[in-house]
């Protein structure tokens, strides 16, 4: 999906400045392929981390959380951690219905279950957790200098 999204936009004449996770493989394959390309008016980063969500400081997931009534307390966020399901789960035990690898136990339901409350947990930090962020917390999470990068682009971008 994501490659023949790229290829869409590579048939286009806007300038472009293409983010994606680094931990799938293809998404690594698309960006070396776009900036192999040579053109001055596209260029693909690939983040650091595993994916967007490791930018988030703990302490912003655990105020977005709060907001909801939640108090899941997660004490750090590693550049490598798979975030949206670090929170799901947590979310689930500090509420207490089930253990986590049995939240169905037909192992099918079971997973389908777990992904969709893997999915409501990045949908809610992306947008909730992310609100929390402060240039602080961005700082902290040594994520400020490599986002900073990417937003010069894409200013470079709309200016010329």
């Amino acid at each position: 999906m994501v490659v023949n999204a790229l290829k869409e936009l590579s048939e286009t004449d806007n300038a472009q400045v293409l983010l994606y996770d680094s931990d799938v493989a293809d998404y690594v394959k698309s960006v070396t392929d776009l900036n192999a390309e040579g053109n001055p008016s596209k260029i693909g980063y690939n983040t650091s981390k595993s994916e967007l969500e490791n930018y988030l400081h703990h302490e912003a997931i655990n105020k977005c959380y709060a907001d909801q009534n939640i108090n899941i307390n997660i004490t750090e966020v590693l550049d490598n951690d798979d975030i949206p399901l670090k929170v799901a789960t947590k979310v689930y035990q500090v509420r207490g219905v089930s253990d986590w690898n049995n939240i169905n136990p037909d192992p099918v339901k079971n997973e389908k279950k777990q992904k969709t409350k893997v999915s409501q947990s990045k949908k809610l930090l992306n947008n909730a957790a992310v609100a929390k962020m402060t240039v602080e917390r961005l700082k902290d999470r040594n994520g400020y200098d490599e986002i900073r990068i990417w937003l010069d682009k894409i200013k470079e971008y709309i200016e010329s």
